[in-house]
């Protein structure tokens, strides 16, 4: 009996050691699985990397095209096509053999209608404040009335350079010169036709809004006026455009413009000088296209 308990009490003693030791041998297995993953600098070995997804190419973004970076527009076809409105007064002439009866006598007529057809081109150019713009418009217009018989033709080539510097955000001042070179033939009544060409050079002074509408649209309005009897006794102008750039270096304008002018001849008849007037009134949508620079 006694034996018993003394082996007894032995077994309660050892067991505690025992799990202890087993307890830390387990930690140390564990350290040392962990350890293992970490690479030995000694050894030279690199760590291994996570594989990262693949990243998409980045898309370009699309150009923004404004107006101010328009430095230079050619437009190398632009119509415009205008209705005519006019009105004519001849002299007073004196009973002359080759003239029919009824040849004297002050007389005036208007007239107006008929759908018309102008060409011309285009330059603009703009760099930071500055401006500048040439326009070439050549063709033929004509009308004519009834009662009275008013008859009035007129070949034209109009040439417009201006150049000036924005004073006020897009809002510029321009000053330049407008060379009217006309054919005029008025028929008037039972008149013989009358045909004359004033050729004259204008001086021009007036303003001009040109400014973006968004990525791809710019707005440009011009009035100028000018003649002060340099040239011819009035000469006032108004255009209105959009300009549609719909890729890099092409693009459309479209808008609306008008023009008018008045001429005072001076005619001599033997020892007399007579006065002779003229004026016109021309006004249509204009289309076109453009080459960007």
């Amino acid at each position: 009996m006694f034996g018993f308990v003394v082996g007894l009490a032995i077994l309660l003693l050892l067991a505690p050691a025992t799990s202890a030791s087993t307890l830390t041998a387990g930690t140390d297995d564990q350290v040392t699985d962990r350890s293992s993953d970490v690479p030995d600098k000694d050894s030279g070995a690199e760590p291994q990397k996570t594989p990262q997804p693949a990243q998409k190419p980045k898309t370009p973004p699309s150009p923004s095209y404004k107006a101010e970076d328009w430095t230079v527009a050619f437009f190398p076809i632009l119509a415009w096509a205008p209705i005519m409105g006019g009105s004519i007064n001849l002299p007073d002439l004196p009973d002359l053999p080759n003239l029919p009866p009824g040849s004297g006598g002050d007389r005036s007529g208007n007239v107006s209608g008929g759908l018309n057809g102008l060409a011309l081109f285009g330059l603009s150019v703009q760099k930071s404040r500055f401006v500048g713009d040439l326009s070439v418009i050549w063709g033929s217009v004509g009308a004519e009335s009834t009662n009275p018989r008013v008859k009035l033709d007129t070949g034209a080539i109009f040439t417009d350079a201006t150049a000036g510097v924005k004073f006020y955000k897009d809002l510029a001042l321009v000053a330049g010169v407008r060379r009217l070179g006309l054919k005029i033939d008025a028929t008037l009544g039972d008149r013989p036709q009358v045909t004359w060409k004033p050729g004259v050079w204008d001086p021009m002074l007036g303003l001009q809004y040109r400014s973006s509408l968004g990525k791809k649209w710019g707005v440009d309005i011009r009035l100028a006026g000018g003649g002060f009897g340099v040239g011819s006794d009035v000469d006032i102008s108004a255009t209105g455009r959009l300009d549609w750039r719909f890729a890099r270096h092409f693009g459309m304008t479209m808008g609306y413009g008008g023009l008018h002018f008045k001429f005072t001849n001076q005619v001599s008849v033997l020892t007399r000088t007579f006065t002779r007037e003229a004026s016109q009134t021309l006004h249509g949508p204009i289309i076109g296209f453009g080459i960007y620079f």
